[in-house]
């Protein structure tokens, strides 16, 4: 696997948390797909639940949060990001990995249950 990117410094002598995400570069039209949270914009994806992996993470992630189904077609890197998070109250390292992916809406079909 390709060398990470680091991105801030990592503090001796402190316990980081340490939290593994999944994260997709989606382009439609020259416009690349990104989630509006109080805090900014960021790339659809997040974090991994339990014994799960990458793939699926960023699959369930991404159609939580933008309603899509995503194909994943090349991964293309990671970083990792040594930081103090305010949402969290603890030193997290983050370790991203990051994926081009086609996007299309979900189709839902509900059945109106009728009654003679």
């Amino acid at each position: 696997m390709a060398e990470a990117r680091i991105f801030g410094d990592r503090l001796e002598h402190v316990h980081y948390h340490v939290r593994k995400g999944a994260y997709a570069v989606s382009i439609n039209d020259g416009m690349v797909a990104a989630v509006k949270t109080p805090t900014g914009y960021f790339l659809p994806g997040g974090g991994l639940e339990g014994t799960e992996i990458l793939e699926n993470c960023l699959k369930r992630e991404v159609l939580g949060e933008t309603g899509h189904h995503i194909r994943i077609l090349l991964f293309i890197g990671r970083a990792q990001k040594y930081f103090y998070s305010t949402t969290f109250h603890d030193y997290m390292d983050s370790a991203g990995f990051f994926y081009i992916a086609e996007m299309w809406e979900s189709t839902i079909l509900f059945a109106k249950k009728t009654t003679n």
